[in-house]
């Protein structure tokens, strides 16, 4: 094989450009597994901003943009994303720095972070790879490279049987050591309608409930903090989740009896558990609506 042969083989031309027609990408892939998905785009132009946004929206996937690594660092800390598209050149703090301060956090080590840049070299590709990203998406963006990637990195590539099985999603699917589904539909009765409501619920009210809390324990604000621990209590062992019962009610006991500092590794159980506890339900909902 020649030497030109052996580049386009691997997916680049002789100057070690990714190729946009790459045999292996095609317009009839099935997409509806990345239907419902959440992406953070981290994109300083608003031309590709647009751009992005319009072709994965054209999916029923949710993008929030960001305009530079530090935003998404930001943004992270609030919103929970399956995915994060990372361009490479941008203010403030550019895509390398921001991907090698993401995958400092224990949180986000499974998070699939994807380069976006137009130099598509292979030395390009490899300074993501070693910057903690997954892989390398070329712009201007190539709707079919980029449905491609997503497919790889957080789509379930479902078949119809597999879609068939999803419209009765069983709680059992589910990590029982972070949210019991079963315990959790059997403590209100099996009322699955109900059940997903709460679920809901629990995210809309109580996602950053770890932010919040930390917050006032950092103003010295420590009866509101007492106060937002007191509710997720309420509603930890509603949703199914003993382990976020037992670390919210024994951070509820030490906000009442010890100093500040000592708070803080308790604090740090809450944000990771509370994350993982915020994963699985999404996932679950998400499941949900795509079997209806």
């Amino acid at each position: 094989m020649t030497k030109e042969n052996t580049h386009l083989a691997s997916g680049y031309d002789p100057l070690g450009r990714l190729c946009t027609d790459n045999p292996k990408i095609s317009g009839k892939q099935d997409l509806s597994s990345l239907y419902g998905a959440k992406i953070l785009l981290v994109e300083d132009n608003l031309i590709n901003q647009e751009v992005a946004s319009s072709i994965l929206s054209q999916k029923q996937i949710t993008t929030v943009v960001a305009g530079n690594g530090l935003e998404a660092l930001a943004k992270l800390e609030t919103e929970h994303f399956d995915c994060i598209l990372m361009d490479i050149q941008m203010p403030v703090m550019d895509g390398y720095e921001a991907a090698r301060a993401i995958r400092k956090k224990s949180k986000f080590r499974n998070l699939p972070i994807l380069a976006m840049t137009a130099n598509a070299l292979v030395s390009d590709e490899q300074s993501a790879i070693a910057a903690g990203m997954n892989g390398h998406i070329p712009k201007p963006i190539d709707r079919d490279i980029l449905f491609s990637e997503l497919l790889k990195w957080i789509g379930k590539g479902l078949s119809p049987e597999d879609k068939e099985k999803t419209a009765s999603i069983r709680e059992k699917d589910y990590p029982v050591d972070i949210v019991d589904m079963t315990a959790s539909l059997k403590r209100i009765g099996g009322d699955r309608a109900l059940h997903e409501k709460i679920l809901r619920t629990f995210l809309q009210n109580h996602r950053n409930d770890y932010f919040r809390m930390a917050s006032f324990i950092d103003a010295g604000d420590i009866e509101s903090a007492q106060d937002i621990a007191h509710s997720l209590k309420g509603v930890a062992l509603v949703v199914g989740s003993g382990r976020l019962y037992k670390i919210v009610t024994d951070l509820d006991t030490m906000l009442s009896t010890t100093p500040v500092p000592s708070h803080l590794s308790s604090l740090h159980d809450l944000e990771e558990t509370l994350a993982e506890v915020v994963l699985v339900i999404e996932k679950f909902l998400q499941h949900l609506d795509l079997g209806t």
